[in-house]
């Protein structure tokens, strides 16, 4: 199964690098030039406790009939889809689309409008307001191969987290030393050791409080359980970074340029 599930973010990641504009191109280069060898912190300070989810980027097939992705304005953006994956895309705010021609186009989430287009309710069990909220979902097409996050930050796979920015401020670096030597698969393929190192690039309508959300890309296994436990009680140890050496780093891999 984790074969098979890299092979999918590699497939989806040369389907991206070959069918993307000049601008996707180069932030893809850019994403998977990154080594994640950033060197530990030679200084921390006081902890946070945390707990962590994960938030992936559903990848689909466009289909015959269904529902498309609207605008703010109201107006299609996107191939048909079925209901489940519609509602897929509106709460993890991001969905990869396999248009008729093949080609691959990201979408994210930008704001929720007064009608409802799907019932979410319909798809989930226990579902309660958050569901209707989800159905009134509106889309932009993403400036980012992976997705937008806040701030006009893009998103980046292994390195981007959502967090409650009364807490945390969007463009904080955390360091995590529970992240610090896991294994990770890129979406190029590539194998590497995890640095330890995060960016406060995206925000969350249910990240509230000491949560925040780990981004995956399109992997849809969670490779920290050294710290995400999906779980409030569970939490662990993250350090607000204040270092010239890895804060520019950060930023750069970030910024839609």
């Amino acid at each position: 199964m984790k074969t098979w599930i890299a092979a999918l973010g590699a497939a989806l990641f040369f389907a991206l690098a070959q069918t993307a504009n000049a601008d996707h191109r180069a932030l893809l280069a850019k994403i998977d030039s990154d080594d994640f060898g950033l060197p530990e912190p030679t200084l921390l300070g006081e902890p946070l406790r945390l707990w962590a989810t994960w938030y992936n980027i559903p990848a689909v097939e466009a289909t015959r009939e269904g529902f498309r992705l609207r605008n703010v304005g109201g107006k299609p953006i996107s191939p048909p889809i079925s209901g489940r994956e519609w509602c897929d895309a509106a709460l993890q705010g991001v969905i990869t689309i396999r248009e008729p021609d093949g080609s691959p186009r990201t979408y994210t989430f930008e704001a929720t409008s007064r009608s409802v287009e799907v019932n979410c309710g319909t798809f989930f069990k226990h579902a309660g307001f958050w569901a209707i909220a989800a159905g009134r979902s509106r889309f932009g097409i993403s400036k980012g191969p992976y997705g937008d996050g806040a701030g006009g930050y893009q998103l980046v796979p292994f390195r981007s987290v959502a967090v409650n920015t009364h807490l945390i401020p969007l463009g904080t670096v955390l360091y995590i030393p529970a992240a610090r030597g896991v294994a990770v698969t890129l979406p190029s393929g590539r194998k590497v050791q995890h640095d330890g190192y995060f960016f406060a690039s995206d925000r969350g309508g249910d990240v509230r409080r000491n949560h925040i959300d780990v981004f995956l890309g399109h992997a849809n296994e969670n490779p920290f359980s050294s710290f995400i436990s999906s779980t409030p009680g569970e939490t662990f140890e993250a350090y607000v970074v204040d270092d010239g050496r890895v804060i520019p780093k950060l930023h750069h891999l970030h910024v839609i340029e």
